[in-house]
């Protein structure tokens, strides 16, 4: 499973990271710079199952890519990583 990530630099970024690898996951890390076209276009093949980004972004992504869970970073930064770790990912 992938989990795209768009979002700036964010203090549990290195948690979701290892989150991730510890899941068995795929940690897809995109600019936070890129308009959600280029997100699609780049990552609309891969399909990912987990979206961590900001703010309007998430409903973007969330419309782009209806089957994945997307969550925001700035909600849910301190919990992220236990969040991932409770999804049946690998």
């Amino acid at each position: 499973d992938l989990v795209l990530v768009k979002a700036p630099q964010f203090a549990g970024a290195i948690d979701l990271f290892w989150s991730t690898m510890a899941a068995g996951a795929i940690f897809v890390p995109v600019d936070s710079e890129w308009p959600a076209y280029a997100v699609e276009k780049a990552a609309g093949r891969l399909s990912p199952r987990l979206i961590v980004a900001t703010g309007k972004d998430c409903k973007q992504l969330e419309a782009l890519f209806p089957s994945a869970m997307v969550i925001d970073a700035d909600e849910h930064a301190a919990g992220t990583d236990e969040l991932l770790l409770s999804l049946p990912l690998g």
